[in-house]
């Protein structure tokens, strides 16, 4: 009960402060303007990510309290997703440079990562893992900011993600993660009844960055908390697989993956005429699966690794079909 009381509170309270973030918005003229990448072809508000913070912090802030677990990760997670959610809405006001934007996300990913791992019981992650964590936590923010082009599709990951992770972490006796996934779960739909398509606002830097640090934390915590990191990288296949297998695409190509681009999955399908709230519905129908398949995993102490590699492989399976019809101009 006390688990759906925080999912629904923070629920509430985003969907009203969503609203008044999007008058803000339109009285400042912080709008999203189409170009290259764009799916949408009118301004619209932007920087409603800022509406899901909040709640998530003001429950990561109680739960160490509430339940009884180490404040220190707690506040960890807090104080780096609020520098994330504050460099992102910097960002969306007035567009900051490439080289501060990803030198703030790569110092607050090794800063986080290597302060986790010096918490961490002994005999946990090795220290030659830290660089590569802060480097993945990194590309988990980014990840999350390019797959945040389609009305509905970022924020309906956030839930099941939120839902997933909360899950995962109950299964696993980590009552602290869990109640701040719900947390971010129960935000994550309240933003969602303004983002749904057509969109009334979007996400933003400040919701990407928000959540994408927030969400590697999390997985982070979650994987040292109960030693089985397989089920909790299921959560979010289909993101991680489309940004990832997008860029390692480009940059075989040998195309300035940096620049604006619109060869994601999910962007292909959509120029395919299908529809944003469709490209929502399928990414989160492979996600309800991808989550069924970690939590069937958590039941037992075997073949999380298998479980995890058939789960990608589908995923993959799915995007080289979506990228070779897409580029030989077939219907999907």
């Amino acid at each position: 009960m006390t688990y759906l009381l925080i999912f629904l509170a923070s629920c509430a309270s985003t969907a009203l402060l969503t609203g008044a973030v999007r008058r803000y918005a339109l009285r400042a003229r912080v709008l999203d303007l189409p170009n290259a990448r764009s799916l949408h072809a009118t301004p619209t508000p932007r920087g409603g990510g800022l509406s899901v913070v909040p709640a998530v912090l003001l429950v990561q802030l109680a739960a160490p309290v509430c339940f009884g677990d180490s404040a220190l990760p707690a506040g960890l997670t807090l104080l780096a997703a609020g520098v994330l959610a504050y460099v992102g809405w910097c960002d969306d006001r007035k567009p900051l440079s490439a080289r501060l934007r990803f030198g703030v996300q790569i110092s607050v990913s090794l800063f986080s990562v290597s302060t986790l791992w010096a918490l961490q019981p002994a005999g946990g992650v090795a220290i030659w893992c830290v660089p590569l964590l802060a480097l993945a936590m990194t590309w988990f923010i980014n990840l999350y900011n390019f797959m945040d082009g389609s009305d509905g599709l970022a924020g309906s990951q956030a839930v099941l993600g939120g839902l997933g992770l909360g899950a995962l972490a109950l299964a696993g006796g980590v009552s602290e993660i869990a109640a701040t996934s719900f947390a971010l779960a129960g935000a994550s739909l309240g933003f969602l009844y303004w983002n749904w398509s057509p969109a009334r606002i979007f996400m933003g830097d400040v919701g990407s960055y928000f959540l994408g640090g927030f969400f590697a934390l999390l997985l982070f915590r979650g994987i040292l908390s109960t030693g089985a990191p397989w089920r909790w990288l299921m959560v979010f296949a289909p993101f991680i697989t489309d940004a990832t297998l997008t860029l390692l695409a480009r940059m075989l190509r040998r195309q300035k993956w940096w620049e604006a681009h619109r060869e994601h999955a999910y962007q292909r399908l959509i120029l395919k005429g299908w529809s944003h709230s469709s490209v929502a519905l399928v990414y989160g129908a492979f996600s309800l699966a991808a989550v069924g398949c970690a939590l069937l995993n958590s039941q037992s102490s075997t073949g999380g690794l298998g479980v995890m590699l058939m789960t990608y492989g589908v995923a993959a399976t799915l995007w080289g079909i979506v990228q070779r019809h897409a580029t030989a101009g077939r219907q999907l």
